[in-house]
């Protein structure tokens, strides 16, 4: 692995740990590999092993080659951007059904008018 890669791996390495908000040690332990061993990954002064590197890639659910890629940061806004999305669902899912039956239905009546306006097939 050339130094490039080797750095671009560190500071994903460190990028997806921040984000998904786990400790160096919480990734260690994860791992089973010691806290300072970790470090060295992020400072790029030391390469996982590729079992490892398969570990680090299903730990953050993401394929082998986002940890290599000089686009990571991408993919974890498109994480987040997901999980945003999950949590407003759950939040309208949750207010549709605190809604008497008849306000529900001017919910979903509204909803049919939005969705004709931006172009897209009104719900059943």
């Amino acid at each position: 692995m050339d130094i490039n890669t080797q750095q671009k791996l560190a500071e994903n390495l460190k990028l997806l740990r921040n984000a998904f908000g786990y400790t160096q040690a919480e990734v260690a332990e994860e791992l089973h590999i010691c806290r300072s061993t970790y470090t060295l990954y992020e400072l790029g002064r030391k390469l996982p092993s590729m079992d490892l590197l398969v570990d680090l890639a299903a730990l953050y659910n993401t394929r082998l080659d986002v940890l290599l890629d000089s686009k990571t940061n991408l993919y974890v806004q498109k994480v987040f951007s997901q999980e945003r999305s999950r949590r407003d669902v759950a939040h309208l899912v949750e207010a549709y059904f605190q809604l008497p039956p008849h306000a529900q239905g001017k919910l979903m009546e509204r909803a049919n008018v939005l969705l004709e306006k931006e172009g897209f097939l009104a719900l059943g």
